[in-house]
């Protein structure tokens, strides 16, 4: 077990497999050898055999609380949530005081979609373990998510969860997760001071969070700080590149800036690894109208025409649209979208100023046919 422990610590865990499956023969009966090679299955991505070797593990100490929630984990892990239930059930019948497997029973109610659960599971496991900083994050994260989806409840569930993390910072001061959920709180409440100063105290805590820095870039942009917003932006899709949501708001921020040509190339980043965006009228709309401001009326009007066929009942895109057509000369087609957007939003500023320029175009299309 330790030559593997040397291999994984080195970060070769094909040689660590290698080495712990060689010894299979004759560390059968032993549980830690089940754990450790079900740990490194799961690194590997092989997940079920990882479960094989967790519950070989609960075979051979059915009392130990370890091997139940390990195969908790790895269940949740596969989405195979109330089959993790019943291993984290299980793991707290065996220990009650079992952190872990309260946080996971707790982290897989959540996944469940049960709120209420949560907050029910985590409160039972403060009984037991009233200075564990973990279920106190668990518990405010709940809090922070009924908030969110409640607006009667709003405030209770705010106070409540800033009281744990509050908690569960004097308790473990170097908590990054609480520090995180704090600075939510104050996020929802828009005291974005207090919230920078949370996020930085979880960023110092835990500097390789790219949602930490997300999350900074979006309290820095409320204040109208768009250089720090930026840098915020860009250091999360440095640290993960593959979240097109922060693309998209690193695009807006430079768009903020003047730097429509970054902003563009942000976007369509964030279009690629979400595809999902394509389908978002808004986005297109957004886009369009980047590529309007920046010069490129053809690109343009690709853009929102897309989005208008995305909703066609949009007043503001047809608006766009309008001007873009008139930037490439089709003034007919723009003419025509501004008496829409007219007519969509009658009562509107936007509406009027669009039948006023319907009106300077029916103008000028008749002049010209004289």
């Amino acid at each position: 077990l330790g030559i593997a422990g040397l291999y994984e610590a080195e970060g070769d865990l094909a040689s660590a497999v290698s080495h712990l499956e060689s010894a299979a023969s004759w560390a059968a009966g032993n549980t830690q050898f089940h754990i450790d090679l079900g740990q490194l299955y799961l690194d590997q991505g092989r997940v079920e055999d990882a479960i094989e070797q967790y519950r070989e593990a609960i075979r051979l100490r059915p009392l130990s609380p370890v091997p139940y929630f390990l195969l908790g984990n790895a269940l949740r892990q596969e989405g195979r949530l109330d089959e993790a239930s019943q291993e984290y059930e299980q793991a707290v019948e065996v220990d009650p005081f079992s952190e872990e497997a309260w946080v996971g029973l707790a982290l897989t109610r959540r996944a469940q979609g049960d709120l209420d659960a949560v907050v029910g599971v985590c409160r039972d496991g403060l009984e037991a373990l009233p200075e564990s900083a973990d279920l106190r994050v668990t518990l405010g994260d709940a809090y922070v998510a009924r908030a969110r989806e409640e607006i009667s409840v709003r405030s209770v569930m705010l106070e409540l969860a800033e009281m744990e993390y509050g908690r569960a910072i004097a308790l473990e001061p170097a908590n990054a997760a609480a520090h995180m959920g704090l600075g939510e709180v104050h996020r929802e409440l828009e005291r974005w001071e207090a919230a920078i100063d949370e996020y930085q105290a979880a960023l110092a805590l835990d500097p390789g969070s790219g949602r930490t820095h997300l999350r900074l870039g979006q309290a820095y942009e409320a204040l109208a700080d768009y250089d720090a917003a930026v840098s915020h932006y860009r250091e999360a899709t440095r640290l993960e590149p593959e979240e097109g949501w922060y693309h998209r708001l690193l695009g807006h921020a430079l768009a903020s800036q003047g730097l429509l040509e970054e902003a563009i190339a942000e976007l369509t980043e964030a279009a690629r690894l979400r595809p999902d965006y394509l389908d978002d009228a808004w986005f297109h709309k957004t886009l369009g109208s980047w590529y309007r401001e920046s010069g490129q009326p053809e690109e343009a009007v690709r853009e929102l025409e897309e989005a208008m066929g995305l909703m066609p009942e949009a007043a503001g895109i047809r608006y766009e649209l309008a001007l873009a057509y008139q930037d490439v000369g089709r003034i007919e087609d723009a003419l025509e979208q501004f008496e829409q957007a007219a007519l969509l939003a009658p009562d509107t500023d936007l509406g009027r100023e669009s039948a006023e320029l319907a009106r300077v175009l029916q103008e000028a299309i008749a002049d010209d046919g004289d």
